[in-house]
């Protein structure tokens, strides 16, 4: 029977998860990967007081109980997604209570998360983290998290152009088309005619001309690229530009990578992947994702973040 000193909560489609399970296995610690759009075809009974996991996957027998080091959680905290049709009752009760099952795994009190579900779920809520990354003593854009045009054309008076982004992950189905949403620009005249009513957005400055960078903050280090196309920043959301930008290590100042890493420590974070841009010499902070992707950098850039949050797994403390 297996008892894993590692546990993987994540999902049979996600690629960063491949990459942990690789370097555990190379490493030779025990470890398990639980995919939960697999579990309801997996036997599971958990113990909660004691605390224990007993459970069968895939014909393999395992015990989760007080050997498991640390967790690797790369679930959502609620679902997002946007079914097409409506779920029968039967589909909306079995996703609802596995969501919860993988929840309640927090039983597993003196082992490591990476990240923990609360601080996660606390640390995806936008206005927060702009009050706690200026508190870290990076630079924020000037922001309101409004439904009113009418705020957003007298709060940014004397702008042409502004950023719009949605409060959360924005998925929404079109027919037989899942369409997920990017920060928009904004000519200031033209949102003047529109109206905001239905839904709070996040307004912030348009940026012109910046260069983007990705900070992955992993427990006490920092790994930092510049996103450049044609050696130079990209306008607007980068990431529709994603297979056309070289993403490039660099060195942040000093000051600016120890406000990442001091942000990440208080949102009570040990992952997190920062979004910052350089305007005119200047680093301003634009949000934190505390499940954010960071597997195409190590292909793309090198950069061995596949190694250190194993590391950190296999150490089950900082």
């Amino acid at each position: 029977m297996l008892r894993p000193e590692v546990l993987i909560l994540s999902n049979r489609h996600d690629y960063a998860s491949d990459y942990i399970c690789s370097q555990l296995w190379e490493q030779g610690i025990p470890y398990l990967r639980l995919n939960t759009d697999d579990m309801p075809e997996m036997e599971l009974c958990l113990y909660p007081t004691e605390p224990r996991l007993e459970g069968v996957v895939s014909g393999l027998e395992f015990c989760i109980d007080s050997a498991l080091r640390s967790v690797y959680f790369r679930c959502p905290v609620f679902l997002r997604e946007m079914p097409g049709i409506a779920l029968p009752a039967h589909d909306q009760m079995v996703r609802s209570q596995w969501a919860s099952f993988v929840r309640n795994l927090t039983v597993f009190q003196e082992a490591l998360w990476v990240n923990h579900p609360g601080k996660t779920y606390l640390s995806e809520n936008k206005a927060l983290q702009l009050l706690e990354a200026r508190k870290a003593g990076l630079t924020v854009p000037r922001s309101i998290v409004t439904n009113s045009t009418k705020k957003v054309t007298t709060e940014f008076a004397g702008e042409s152009r502004v950023m719009l982004k949605s409060l959360d992950t924005l998925l929404v189905r079109q027919g037989d088309v899942e369409a997920f949403a990017y920060a928009v620009p904004w000519n200031l005249s033209e949102l003047a005619k529109e109206t905001m009513s239905a839904a709070p957005a996040t307004v912030q400055p348009y940026f012109e001309p910046k260069v983007d960078w990705r900070v992955t903050v992993v427990g006490k280090k920092l790994f930092a690229v510049k996103i450049l196309k044609d050696e130079k920043g990209v306008s607007g959301d980068w990431r529709l530009e994603k297979d056309r930008v070289r993403f490039v290590p660099s060195n942040l100042p000093a000051p600016v990578s120890s406000a990442c890493l001091r942000l990440t420590k208080q949102l009570g974070l040990i992952f997190g992947a920062i979004d910052l841009v350089e305007v005119g010499g200047e680093f301003v902070f634009l949000e934190i994702n505390p499940t954010g992707e960071w597997a195409w950098l190590v292909e793309q850039a090198g950069l061995p973040i596949d190694r250190e949050i194993a590391k950190i797994l296999r150490q089950g403390e900082l």
